[in-house]
């Protein structure tokens, strides 16, 4: 994932990207029924080195790799949250504006169909 900015609040901030499959609707659940799954995810982490108020660049995200089956008609979503029972928070204060501009932001994934992988 590239083409994003950040603006913090604080010098230390940290977020997380998730990387969800979403029925053809686009949705990731409803009241009943869980219609996406966590495909993957990449955390980022700033330690004392951004300004409070000024734009942080940040550098290309690579997503944990993971091979996974996406169903028919489904869609790929992208998630992002500030805190994670996984890691320790940079901050507990901190609010970030996220930027995106519709010519920079990317996600490559690299697609493989099931033949192409029963020929391996």
């Amino acid at each position: 994932l590239s083409g994003l900015s950040v603006i913090p609040s604080d010098s230390s901030f940290q977020f997380y990207v998730y990387l969800y499959t979403a029925n053809p609707s686009g949705l990731l659940n409803d009241d009943r029924n869980i219609l996406g799954r966590l495909v993957t995810y990449v955390p980022f982490s700033i330690w004392n080195n951004a300004t409070p108020g000024e734009p942080f660049y940040v550098p290309s995200l690579q997503f944990t790799a993971a091979a996974f089956r996406i169903p028919r008609n489904h869609r790929l979503a992208l998630g992002f949250s500030m805190l994670s029972n996984l890691y320790t928070p940079a901050t507990k204060e901190c609010e970030l504006k996220m930027n995106f501009t519709l010519s920079e932001p990317r996600l490559n994934i690299p697609i493989m169909t099931i033949s192409e992988w029963k020929k391996k």
